[in-house]
């Protein structure tokens, strides 16, 4: 028997030295990352290393992450069920407020049916995953989010991606004589531009060619739509799959899916993300239900309109001054650079002048469309808005 032991080993750190040099790269490039570390943080405003920003960079749009009414209620479950739920739902992780906020979801979205998961990125990996088999094919925007791309690629479906507001190719592609089932995946709201997908027209060619719609409402849900219900039910679709989060327009945290009940009990048995996670924490669901009763009543509306308020006057501002920002009616207010590095050196500056808004550069935009990204909320005052346009117009030469 050969002796493994005399043979010689690489050093393990040796083997590792290669990342070094691509660390080294991405530097060069302008594309290496590093982690933010906050000290507080207050409506519309954040303290990084003792120093206060207006803060353009979370997605927090209708300013309910601070809101008193949704602390008392985070407080009031974490003191009635405990920190953490301790363990899955599927074993016995789910307490009462779980169902509650199923319940309320499930009227909130027109569903027959709305599971919960612990993230946005859980809810679309699971629910793909699950849903979308090898054999079959998805058609999928190529601005969709990441967890929509790993989703498709975890599901082992065969990938066809259109280009960003390509609906002609989409319809062309979905016309073409196939025998394998096809599904259609969509963000309404594209997180990086803000842009909105045409969901009427989708729905109008999921029900044509037999392909089930599966939305992404992430960056819709609580700041578009009746009672913040999101852009379908803005533009009254109902896909056959709807996935949402807490963690933008309602300040909190986790996600769900809403489908039909045949759907749910699907995903509840397949999808991974569901079944092998714990439960979302009692605090978290607090404040869920709170922030999703504050958003569809008074205090919802009068928030969607000042921080769309804010984001129009926003972009008029910029485009006045030669500019072109992204994302008409929603809160996100995208400028574009070709070049990653102008595009970190613009946030730096910002900072430097107390405005914190975020460059996003490759891989999580493709090659050549870095943007600044600017995110507005309703916890924002009119006179930080305007502080932020005039120092963009300084830095920026059209």
């Amino acid at each position: 028997m050969e002796d493994l032991t005399a043979m010689p080993q690489e050093n393990p750190v040796t083997a590792m030295s290669w990342l070094e040099d691509e660390l080294h790269s991405l530097t060069v490039e302008g594309l290496r990352r590093s982690l933010t570390a906050i000290d507080d943080r207050r409506p519309g405003e954040i303290c990084i290393n003792g120093k206060w920003f207006s803060d353009f960079s979370g997605n927090d749009y209708l300013g309910l992450a601070q809101h008193p009414d949704c602390i008392r209620a985070a407080a009031q479950a974490l003191q009635r069920y405990g920190c953490g739920s301790a363990g899955s739902r599927i074993v016995t992780g789910g307490v009462p407020p779980h169902a509650n906020l199923e319940e309320r979801l499930r009227h909130f979205t027109g569903a027959q049916a709305c599971l919960l998961f612990p993230s946005g990125y859980q809810a679309n990996v699971g629910s793909i995953a699950a849903l979308c088999q090898p054999q079959d094919t998805i058609f999928s925007d190529a601005h969709n989010h990441a967890s929509i791309v790993d989703g498709c690629r975890l599901s082992g479906a065969h990938r066809r991606i259109y280009p960003h507001g390509r609906w002609d190719i989409l319809e062309e592609w979905l016309s073409e004589p196939q025998n394998s089932r096809r599904w259609i995946l969509t963000d309404t709201v594209f997180s990086m531009d803000g842009s909105l997908a045409p969901i009427d027209h989708l729905a109008r060619l999921s029900e044509e060619y037999g392909a089930p719609l599966l939305v992404d409402e992430a960056h819709a849900m609580g700041v578009l739509g009746p009672g913040g219900r999101g852009y379908c039910a803005q533009l009254k679709v109902r896909p056959q799959v709807q996935m949402g989060t807490f963690s933008k327009g309602l300040g909190s945290h986790g996600a769900f899916t809403a489908t039909s009940d045949r759907v749910a009990q699907w995903l509840m048995n397949r999808a991974r993300a569901f079944i092998y996670t714990t439960a979302l924490p009692p605090a978290v669901l607090g404040s869920s239900i709170q922030a999703l009763s504050l958003s569809t009543g008074p205090v919802g509306d009068n928030l969607r309109t000042k921080v769309l308020h804010l984001a129009k006057g926003l972009r008029s501002q910029l485009r006045e001054a030669g500019l072109e920002p992204s994302g008409d009616g929603t809160p996100i207010v995208s400028l574009p650079f070709a070049d990653p590095k102008q595009a970190t050196v613009i946030q730096k500056l910002l900072g430097e002048a107390g405005s914190l808004a975020w460059a996003f550069r490759p891989p999580t935009v493709p090659p050549g469309t870095s943007r600044l990204r600017i995110s507005l909320s309703a916890a924002h005052r009119r006179d930080q808005v305007d502080d932020l346009s005039e120092k963009l117009i300084q830095l920026i030469d059209p």
